[in-house]
């Protein structure tokens, strides 16, 4: 019996459960849901909501994480910090 029907009546601990099991026993491929599927998915919605925002169709570069055609994207990719705070 997998964790997932271990806590059929609770869909948040069962997920939170496959989770720490997946790492307990150093099995990720035991998530439904994978981090690698997952920020995928993400990110081609995000890319979605910057399309919208922009109103012109993005060609996007994954891995330099660049609008090729659209660079009014940017401000919406990343963002500058505020002053004051500080990454450590």
């Amino acid at each position: 019996m997998g964790p997932i029907s271990s806590y059929a009546g609770n869909n948040v601990v069962a997920h939170a459960q496959e989770w720490l099991t997946a790492i307990k026993e150093n099995n990720p491929e035991m998530c439904y849901s994978r981090f690698d599927v997952a920020a995928r998915l993400t990110e081609i919605m995000l890319l979605g909501c910057v399309s919208l925002r922009t109103g012109h169709k993005i060609e996007w570069d994954g891995p330099r994480m660049v609008a090729k055609n659209c660079p009014e994207a940017s401000q919406f990719i990343r963002r500058q910090d505020r002053s004051g705070w500080t990454l450590s």
